[in-house]
């Protein structure tokens, strides 16, 4: 995760969590799991952009997080 610190304005990054995914690799199954760690951490609805790779899936699962912000 990339932000902006409030304090002194300095861009960021950060590695929020890291989890085995036992469960269909689907677009859909990614997005629950997403939307769940975005849920946990309290940044669901600060979450401005998603980025991914070119895959089908993970691009189907940024566009249903960013769809049920």
């Amino acid at each position: 995760m990339h932000f902006v610190d409030p304090v002194d304005f300095q861009m960021r990054s950060t590695v929020l969590e890291v989890w085995r995914f036992k469960h269909a690799h689907t677009g859909e199954a990614k997005a629950k799991l997403l939307l769940s760690m975005l849920n946990e951490f309290g940044i669901r609805s600060k979450v401005q952009n998603v980025v991914t790779d070119n895959a089908a899936n993970m691009a189907k699962a940024s566009k249903v997080v960013m769809l049920r912000k």
